[in-house]
């Protein structure tokens, strides 16, 4: 969209974070879940389009709204599928993971349950080593975006806990 039309690149970030709700529904769902755009799903992104938070996030520049796209996506194979394909799922999930680092943290959650569930040995491997391959790639970039441009990164488990309720939280 920005080498086609006269954008800047904050528009165009916002241009298709506003369609990205469409671009789910009709293009990712069908080709990914075989699901096409019926009436069971329109209330869905009625709501989704018209909830105050993200319609924050859907004008926005932020990368947000592609993250829960791939979060929608991971989220509705799953409990279309269960495990016959929850390797598709680690996939979006990582893929997720690229726009909004702490989708990263559904991977091993997905990964214990699978590897509760299933028999196989060679799938249990397979998935254990793709998880960890996205979750590697996921840390590494954190670590590299902290420790070598010194940005502050949020995946950190240290910085998920109760430091911030000190006595001078109300002041």
């Amino acid at each position: 969209i920005f080498y086609y039309f006269d954008f800047n690149l904050l528009d165009t970030l916002r241009l298709t974070n506003l369609i990205s709700i469409l671009l789910w529904a009709i293009i990712l769902r069908p080709i990914f879940l075989e699901e096409n755009l019926d009436f069971k799903i329109i209330p869905f992104i009625i709501f989704y389009a018209w909830y105050p938070q993200f319609i924050y996030l859907q004008v926005g520049a932020s990368t947000e709204p592609w993250a829960i796209i791939f979060l929608f996506l991971a989220l509705e194979n799953f409990f279309k599928h269960k495990f016959d394909r929850i390797f598709l799922t680690i996939i979006f999930l990582s893929i997720g993971s690229c726009f909004k680092s702490q989708i990263a943290l559904l991977i091993p959650v997905f990964t214990f349950f699978y590897l509760i569930e299933n028999k196989n040995f060679f799938k249990k491997i397979s998935l254990v080593y793709l998880s960890s391959l996205a979750l590697f790639n996921t840390s590494s970039f954190s670590y590299i975006r902290e420790n070598i441009y010194g940005v502050w990164q949020p995946i950190k488990i240290e910085n998920y806990g109760f430091k911030h309720l000190d006595e001078n939280l109300i002041d």
